[in-house]
């Protein structure tokens, strides 16, 4: 964004460059007017441009004469000084700018002259004109009755007959809405296209430094709106905005007459006095945001509530009670530039970033009025007009002095954002070697964002599918093996087990030396797959111990479905995360029937309940038990899927008659049992789930079943 606002800052000089590229040529000034009379007998408009008619007109307060009156009039009235107000004639309103005057002046053109116009603007604050007897039209309604005044001041051109030598301008003018009456500017005669060049030259000074002031108020609204923070720089927005509006409406207000036609003279009025107080109030906040520990906000803020207070009255006051505000408000103003002065004397000598660049860019607005003030009084001459493109190039300083703050800015956010990357990566790498050993999901299901949240005691009930998976004769292995080998053996067997569980949505919660207790929140389907995925990942594994010359390894699986009570455990200093609850402990102890029935995975009816597709899975009933520490039987079933297929394939073809054989088993039907049982290991002799039903089926035929005995095996050991 500082590199795209350090653009529009180039562009903004390039306008204000044009700004000054847009003067006129300077040449001597003509003859002034002298008693309502002017010779430009030598004056040559192609050379010296026009003639502004500058000096004592012919003048009478409180009458409205026209050609034929004067004629008849019994005074010759008398003079005024023009451009000025009219209260400064002989006899004119003193104190009172409200009223009713006639202008007259004659003009000696020179012979052969071309065609030229008379330009005729800043007549408050409505007139009429006559030339050479002839009306011409001027702005507003000129009438006798004050009331019946309606005020409108604009800039106009009016054509002069071909051969024109002697020239009587007669202007009535009358004022009932300003504080201020007469002729502010001097009328000029000229080459129509001169005329027309300079009013285009001064409507596109006007343009170009409405379009600096809207770039850089636009620029640095969208700089606030992405950076809420920065509100103490946040002023030179509406500053900008609010003078680029003020310029619309000021003097003629060409530009705004130009976008809104038949715009009143009154809301130009009042649009360019809000804008002046509105723009204090905000230039005097930009200030104070640009350099915050060297201002006097005890000073500044009452100047900018009676700011404040005066643009609430704009819309109530009518323009001629508005136009009296004029003094205290440059009072005001005044305050406020010595204040700012003050300001940046005070920043500079602190050796604020900036502040020398921004005084100096003050004084120089300070030098460029003094020199408009000098040229207004015929002290100096000069082709240039300095208080606007100075006041510009005040602006574009501080501007650049912002720029330059949100550059450091840019540069320290960058430098911040290197380190917080670096912090960020530490800190998930951290997170990643925490997540070993406490997995993100037991957060999640915790509710927690981070382990720092976790606090002992939190816990949460749950319903899920929790799952065993034991290697087998563990305890021999390890102890035909040096520690090392040890470790390094189980690590590589966990590390081919462990993506199994989390590609079906499990986590690890722990591992119990060398087994893998899982929790799976996504559904008993997918911890049906996941234990089929784990007998897959052992082939692999074993493939690799084979492979290394090592021994071949078994496990068995036990799985159960249901409410759990997961938390953490521990005391003050060592916590860890647990697991409670039937479904557990069921795991638990299918996990240990598996060498009982010669399976490899069991499963309780509570996630053969659960499945949503059980079609899917190759299963056949092992039992009815009733496991330790309980009273109510459960079924349990054997999963064939994931076995060496010649295995599974024979389980699967005998799963019909071992069905048959294990109902006439529970129906005492004992004999009839064995010999369905007796098929089966005929079919599949690996079968231990039948061999086991066949030695039962002999018990109970030679011993009979015990009293009360319906079928269900009674675990006595875990």
């Amino acid at each position: 964004m500082v590199p795209f606002s350090l653009r529009i800052l180039r562009i903004a000089a390039w306008l204000l460059a044009a700004w000054l590229g847009l003067g006129a040529a300077w040449a001597a000034p003509p003859a002034r007017v002298e008693q309502g009379a002017l010779d430009l007998w030598a004056w040559n408009p192609r050379h010296d441009g026009p003639a502004a008619l500058e000096g004592d007109w012919a003048f009478w307060w409180g009458r409205l004469l026209g050609p034929t009156d004067l004629a008849a009039a019994s005074s010759t009235g008398s003079f005024v000084a023009v451009p000025g107000p009219w209260d400064a004639a002989p006899g004119g309103p003193a104190d009172n700018a409200v009223g009713l005057a006639t202008y007259r002046l004659q003009v000696q053109l020179p012979a052969a002259a071309p065609a030229l116009a008379l330009e005729v603007s800043g007549v408050y604050t409505a007139h009429r004109i006559w030339l050479n007897g002839v009306a011409v039209p001027g702005a507003g309604t000129v009438d006798p009755r004050l009331d019946a005044v309606v005020p409108k001041v604009q800039r106009a051109l009016h054509p002069l007959p071909t051969g024109t030598e002697e020239l009587d301008i007669l202007i009535q003018v009358a004022n009932n809405a300003h504080r201020v009456g007469g002729m502010r500017r001097a009328p000029r005669i000229g080459t129509i296209q001169d005329l027309v060049d300079d009013r285009q030259r001064a409507l596109v000074k006007d343009v170009v430094s409405i379009a600096i002031l809207t770039l850089l108020g636009a620029t640095f609204g969208l700089l606030f709106l992405m950076r809420r923070g920065e509100t103490q720089r946040s002023w030179l927005a509406p500053f900008c905005l609010l003078l680029a509006l003020r310029t619309a409406a000021a003097g003629d207000g060409e530009v705004l007459n130009f976008l809104w036609p038949g715009i009143r003279w009154e809301t130009l009025l009042r649009i360019e006095y809000a804008s002046n107080f509105l723009g204090t109030v905000a230039g005097l906040s930009m200030m104070a945001g640009l350099f915050p520990r060297d201002e006097w906000p005890r000073v500044r803020r009452p100047v900018q509530w009676v700011c404040l207070g005066l643009a609430a009255l704009v819309p109530l006051m009518t323009p001629l009670q508005l136009s009296y505000t004029v003094s205290p408000f440059q009072v005001l103003a005044l305050g406020g530039v010595v204040l700012v002065m003050m300001q940046l004397v005070k920043a500079a000598v602190n050796g604020r970033p900036g502040a020398g660049l921004s005084l100096s860019a003050l004084v120089v607005f300070f030098g460029a009025v003094i020199h408009d003030m000098l040229l207004t009084q015929d002290v100096i001459r000069s082709p240039w007009q300095l208080t606007a493109p100075g006041f510009l190039a005040f602006i574009l300083a501080q501007a650049f002095v912002l720029l330059r703050a949100f550059a450091r800015s840019y540069d320290t956010i960058e430098r911040l954002g290197d380190e917080l990357r670096a912090s960020n990566q530490d800190l998930e790498q951290t997170n990643q070697a925490v997540q070993r050993f406490v997995p993100y999901e037991f957060l999640r299901q915790l509710g927690k964002r981070s382990v720092r949240d976790i606090e002992r005691g939190d816990n949460v009930a749950l319903e899920m599918e929790v799952l065993f998976c034991d290697l087998r004769s563990f305890t021999t292995l390890v102890e035909s093996k040096e520690p090392a080998d040890a470790f390094s053996f189980i690590n590589r067997y966990l590390r081919h087990m462990e993506p199994a569980v989390h590609a079906h949505g499990g986590f690890i919660n722990q591992y119990l030396g060398d087994c893998i207790m899982a929790l799976f929140p996504s559904g008993a389907d997918a911890a049906m797959d996941a234990a089929v995925e784990l007998l897959r990942s052992l082939e692999r594994f074993n493939a690799e111990q084979r492979a290394r010359g090592d021994v071949e390894v078994g496990v068995s699986i036990g799985l159960s479905s249901g409410k759990i009570m997961m938390g953490t455990i521990g005391g003050m200093d060592r916590l860890d995360s647990g697991v409670i609850g039937d479904a557990v402990n069921l795991a638990a102890r299918l996990e240990a029937m598996t060498r009982l029935y010669g399976a490899v995975m069991i499963v309780s009816e509570r996630t053969i309940d659960r499945l949503e597709d059980p079609a899917r899975f190759t299963l056949r009933e092992l039992d009815r038990v009733v496991v330790k520490g309980k009273t109510e039987p459960i079924r349990i079933f054997e999963l064939l899927d994931g076995l060496p297929e010649e295995q599974r394939a024979g389980r699967a073809a005998t799963a019909a008659r071992f069905a048959e054989g294990l109902a006439l088993f529970r129906a005492r039907r004992f004999g009839e049992a064995e010999d369905a049982f007796v098929d089966c290991l005929e079919r599949c002799p690996g079968d231990e789930a039948a061999r086991l039903y066949l030695d039962r089926c002999e018990e109970m035929a030679r011993s009979g079943p015990p009293r009360g005995w319906s079928g269900v095996t009674v675990m006595t050991r875990k």
